[in-house]
């Protein structure tokens, strides 16, 4: 009996310490081009954030006008890349969705590379430290733009860098800061944005919002 139990010890420590060293099982490339799904939630962490890849080896076009899309609805480090001049379109886009998904982000690079949203595009909904860059002549295009929604929602923020990358919103305005703090938008190097509708920093109670 004590030989058996010392046996199951064993073993249960040897398999705890080999989930240590080799790590957690999410993160890496959860998926590609055509099977990057509208939810990405799986979750990872800084050293090995989960990843998804929207044109891995050349141009795909993913989603449509009534599909939503989530980078981080409850957990934290998804990062969606959309490269090659791939397009991804969606109905509503949020990245980090609730109060526990941080630390996810999209990037869109490369010439004809755009993520189209027929609504919203929110960083942080809910969450906070999410980020949106463009760049290398890639485009966002959507209804509105929100960063910062809610009241929890801090330290979200939007790169747009370099000549040709550009952020287009129509009727639903630019929105940075809504509800939360410390939220921003740079643009630089010749990069720009642009809406026919309206921008606002700080437009509830955010506070320490920028542009």
């Amino acid at each position: 009996m004590p030989t058996r139990t010392t046996r199951k010890t064993i073993t249960a420590f040897t398999l705890l310490m080999g989930m240590m060293l080799s790590g957690p099982v999410y993160g890496g490339i959860i998926a590609e081009d055509d099977a990057v799904p509208g939810k990405m939630d799986e979750g990872g962490t800084l050293a090995d954030p989960a990843l998804y890849v929207a044109g891995s080896s050349g141009a795909v076009i993913l989603g449509n006008g009534s599909l939503v899309v989530t980078v981080g609805s409850l957990n934290s480090y998804n990062q969606l890349t959309i490269q090659n001049g791939s397009t991804f379109t969606s109905w509503f886009s949020y990245i980090g969705f609730e109060t526990t998904s941080g630390f996810n982000s999209v990037t869109v690079t490369g010439e004809g590379s755009n993520f189209h949203s027929d609504s919203y595009v929110d960083i942080g909904t809910k969450g906070s430290n999410n980020s949106v860059i463009v760049e290398n002549r890639a485009s966002i295009t959507s209804i509105g733009a929100r960063i910062g929604d809610r009241e929890s929602a801090s330290n979200n923020f939007a790169i747009i860098r370099g000549t040709g990358s550009t952020w287009t919103t129509t009727w639903g305005g630019f929105v940075i800061g809504n509800l939360g703090q410390f939220n921003s938008l740079t643009v630089e190097d010749g990069a720009s944005v642009t809406t026919t509708s309206y921008f606002s920093i700080g437009s509830g109670d955010s506070g320490y919002s920028e542009r």
